[in-house]
């Protein structure tokens, strides 16, 4: 995750900064060269991958999978509420 494995004070961390009836919105600081994608689960063992939209793209852009950075930067996501159950768990892979 372009982490230090030995500092406990630097891992990756995924936020949710504001829920709407239509959205999900979360932050995490990505890495030059990572993917990210984000997933949900009911009951934290079976998880399904969210669509996403980062906060530069536009309102009707085409849902992504996945985003590989290409700076170090606060990523902003949007995940749209239609099709994701209504109290689920998120997180984020990184490779």
């Amino acid at each position: 995750a372009g982490t230090y494995a030995f500092d406990r004070a630097d891992g990756f961390e995924l936020k949710v900064v504001q829920k709407t009836a239509e959205r999900m919105s979360m932050e995490f600081l990505a890495i030059p060269g990572r993917r990210y994608s984000v997933r949900y689960s009911t009951d934290l063992n079976g998880w399904t991958g969210a669509g996403f939209r980062l906060a530069t793209d536009g309102a009707n852009a085409p849902l992504r999978g996945d985003f590989v950075a290409t700076r170090t930067q606060l990523m902003r996501i949007h995940v749209p509420s239609e099709g994701v159950p209504e109290k689920a768990f998120f997180r984020a892979t990184v490779q």
